[in-house]
């Protein structure tokens, strides 16, 4: 195992669909119909089985190199049987969303996923969990930084290959979902790609908080797009995406 020379947080994105008060802001804000469609305001996008429960566990038991772990809530807190709740610090949306108030609630993970890197205390290499992801085995702190380089899992693919299998995907209630490619394809555009995007697994993200603050001070526009949404809208792009594609342009410079 590498050794870490720098300390490395872990980030965790959580929501309790079944809380009363949750559902009763959730149901204020709900377009029209959206609750019919599960790519975008769903039930099951919320819900919570105790998954969060053995992320938390598997990353104090495979990655105990992690110096914090936050988690990112909605005026919640989750009940942890196998980890103490004083091992992780929580996070809520109005500390994230400090001086974007009007964008909250916000009921969307990737408006949520973009403003990541502000969280106060927040380490300069970060690795991004989703509440369901759990580690099987012993992690190394070389299997998400490589020096100065964040480890990426993913391939090269085709932007028009991937334009031309949305456009060939059925409808469903007259409309085509909002996938987890589309968002990646949408980073893509917002960057001026035109050949290939990143087709990342989906898997924890090694992340640098400067290359993120850096982007969104010179484009605080991009940032301000993708927050306005309060649920999943095809016009948002994938944050993780963004990142990897930013961070790949600045090693080519």
């Amino acid at each position: 195992m590498g050794e870490m020379a720098y300390p490395i947080d872990a980030v965790i994105c959580w929501v309790d669909g079944d809380d009363p008060a949750f559902q009763e802001r959730r149901k204020q804000y709900l377009p029209a119909d959206a609750d019919r469609h599960d790519d975008i305001a769903g039930a099951t996008r919320y819900r919570s089985v105790g998954e969060i429960d053995y992320c938390v566990a598997s990353i104090r038991r495979f990655a105990p190199w992690v110096r914090t772990i936050y988690i990112v809530t909605d005026r919640q807190v989750p009940d942890l049987h196998f980890s103490p709740i004083s091992s992780v610090k929580i996070v809520d949306h109005f500390v994230l969303f400090a001086g974007y108030e009007q964008c909250l609630p916000t009921f969307s993970s990737r408006a949520i996923e973009t403003m990541l890197w502000r969280i106060p205390g927040l380490s300069e290499r970060f690795i991004y969990f989703n509440d369901d992801f759990s580690l099987i085995r012993t992690v190394s702190p070389d299997d998400f930084f490589e020096k100065e380089k964040s480890v990426c899992y993913a391939r090269w693919f085709s932007l028009f290959a991937a334009r031309l299998l949305h456009f060939l995907k059925p409808k469903h209630g007259g409309r085509k979902p909002v996938g987890f490619k589309d968002g990646q394809v949408r980073a893509a555009s917002v960057l001026g790609e035109r050949r290939r995007f990143l087709y990342l697994t989906h898997s924890p993200s090694a992340m640098q908080r400067s290359v993120l603050e850096e982007f969104y001070s010179c484009h605080p526009e991009v940032l301000e797009r993708n927050i306005q949404y309060r649920f999943r809208h095809h016009d948002q792009y994938n944050p993780q995406e963004l990142y990897f594609l930013s961070a790949f342009r600045k090693l080519q410079i």
